[in-house]
This record gives structure tokens, C-alpha cells and sequence, in this order.
């Protein structure tokens, strides 16, 4: 697959979204740190990756992910 800007892509295990596609699915990051938390990736860790601007990618723990997205409300429904 051609690395097309504005692909989403993801890692670790399947969470059986809609962007789990196994076309999108890559290598865990190993070591990036997470944009959200700062916290290294780890393998086994599962999350998202969004190209940047200016090349490379942006990476998130899925938790953080959600966490950002979701806002305030993901206290009540994430561990």
C-alpha cells in the first residue's frame, strides 16, 4: 500500500473498529513516544497514527486517543 497522506494508520491488536483494516495495520512504533502522554510505545500496546504535515507520523496509545477524543466523559467509560 502507498503511503497516501491522510491514511490512518494502526497498530497492535485489532479492536474491531471500523479503521482496523488490515491494509492500514503497521508495525508497532516501538519507542516513539505517544503524542498525548509522552510515554514510549511499547510492543503490545495498541493505538493510532496520523500523518503530519510535514511528513512521518503522530502516534497515540489507543487510550489516549479515545481520551482526547472523547474528553471528560472517557473517566466514566475507559479503565
Amino acid at each position: 500500500m502507498t503511503d497516501e497522506l491522510g491514511t490512518v494508520r494502526w497498530f497492535g491488536r485489532s479492536w474491531d473498529a471500523p479503521v482496523c483494516d488490515e491494509r492500514t495495520h503497521v508495525a508497532t512504533p516501538r519507542g516513539e513516544a505517544c503524542d498525548e502522554c509522552r510515554v514510549p510505545i511499547r510492543l503490545g500496546q495498541e493505538g493510532i497514527g496520523v500523518p503530519g504535515a510535514t511528513g512521518g507520523y503522530h502516534w497515540w496509545h489507543l487510550d489516549c486517543w479515545l481520551r482526547m477524543i472523547v474528553g471528560p466523559l472517557a473517566d466514566e467509560v475507559l479503565p
